[in-house]
């Protein structure tokens, strides 16, 4: 959560899958990599969703 406070919407679009995993900074098996990744997702779903609300139209980037 730290990471993400204060970030524009363009930003916080840039965070991937990489992005995450080398702010945790350990290597995981598959199954820990899947929860891992699990904020990721909501992140995804909240700046998307706001960005629709917004006006954005992420669609077309």
């Amino acid at each position: 959560m730290e990471e993400v406070v204060g970030k524009t919407l363009d930003e916080l679009k840039a965070y991937n899958k990489q992005t995450v995993l080398d702010l945790i900074g350990i290597e995981l098996g598959p199954v820990r990599l899947k929860c891992a990744l699990l904020p990721l997702k909501v992140l995804k779903a909240g700046v998307y969703g706001v960005g629709e609300t917004a006006g954005y139209n992420f669609e077309d980037e």
